[in-house]
């Protein structure tokens, strides 16, 4: 049965991706959650917390595959902010299509007023490139005026997680390769790199909201993924892997 609902819902990726004029391919994203959760341990993802969940294609993967257990996407729909009303209608008719429904909440709301007086009820919560939407700054975070509104939700974050809870945060970095062949124009592209921040930014406004890092990975291409040895580490970080991810725990910790 699930094996069908995963056809489906490719489909649908693939379709919602043409209609975009973008090329998506589904294996990759189930390499990228793969990637996600394999550090994680065992028996994480019963309660999943999306922070700004977009098109929701990753948590639906986790769902049919059985890594996810029940999730909530928030998401205020802004299309200015990367997703719209029309991602929103989209992500409810493919839940309904894959009789989701009573296994993926949607709060079209910001993050922050979501969390507001909600209790520890997630064991997890995914920060997938979504960061540097909520706080836009080209100044690096430390030295923006953004910084301390940035610990603040990290603290709010950190009173919804269970005690033996994890957050993920993938981000892009904002200097290697990669954005160098964009800024000069010899790459292609919408990314603009000048509004992502470097690794340690969030680490530091996590740590300062209660958190405890655990690890930092690079995002490795899917066409180099038998190459992690190589690539996982300061020079695959600065030259091919643009993408990170940074792991923290809660603890048992008591603000």
């Amino acid at each position: 049965m699930n094996d069908e609902r995963l056809e489906k819902l490719s489909t649908h990726i693939i379709e919602r991706s043409k209609n975009r004029g973008l090329h998506v391919d589904v294996n990759k994203l189930r390499y990228s959650l793969d990637w996600q959760l394999s550090a994680l341990p065992s028996g994480i993802g019963k309660s999943v917390l999306f922070v700004g969940v977009g098109h929701g294609h990753d948590a639906l993967i986790g769902l049919l595959q059985g890594k996810f257990k029940h999730v909530v996407g928030v998401d205020p729909y802004i299309e200015t902010d990367g997703n719209g009303e029309e991602d929103f209608r989209a992500l409810e008719s493919i839940l309904s299509d894959l009789n989701l429904k009573s296994n993926f909440s949607i709060y079209t709301s910001k993050i922050q007023d979501f969390l507001v007086d909600k209790e520890k009820s997630f064991d997890l919560i995914v920060c997938n490139d979504v960061l540097h939407h909520i706080f836009v700054d080209k100044a690096r975070l430390s030295d923006s005026k953004y910084f301390e509104k940035a610990v603040e939700l990290f603290i709010q974050l950190r009173s919804v997680i269970s005690n033996d809870g994890i957050m993920i945060v993938k981000e892009a970095q904002r200097f290697g390769l990669r954005p160098f062949l964009y800024r000069s124009g010899l790459l292609q592209g919408e990314v603009d790199y000048s509004t992502k921040q470097s690794w340690p930014e969030w680490a530091n406004a996590a740590i300062q909201g209660g958190w405890h890092m655990d690890s930092l990975n690079n995002y490795i291409p899917y066409a180099f993924r038998n190459f992690s040895r190589i690539f996982d580490g300061f020079i695959g970080r600065y030259t091919l892997c643009d993408l990170y991810q940074l792991s923290f725990s809660a603890g048992d910790k008591e603000l």
